[in-house]
């Protein structure tokens, strides 16, 4: 397979969930965007809104992590 030559680097803010057996983990994407700074900013803000409704920390994160956009 030939790889489209349109690429881009983007970095996608990931939420993890421990589920009650303290075993397995529950992760979505939550958003995705064209910079690291971004991206940090909104995993941030989006664990402080965490706390503030009640979440304990040691039960979620917020994390970047990045991945290429192939545009065929």
């Amino acid at each position: 397979m030939k790889l489209p030559k349109h690429r881009a680097n983007v970095f996608l803010v990931e939420r993890r969930i421990l589920d009650a057996d303290g075993l397995h983990h529950n992760y979505t994407v939550v958003g995705v965007f064209p910079t690291v700074e971004g991206a940090d900013e909104y995993a941030g803000a989006c664990k402080q809104n965490f706390i503030e409704r009640g979440y304990v920390e040691d039960d979620f994160t917020f994390s970047v992590i990045m991945s290429t956009y192939y545009d065929a």
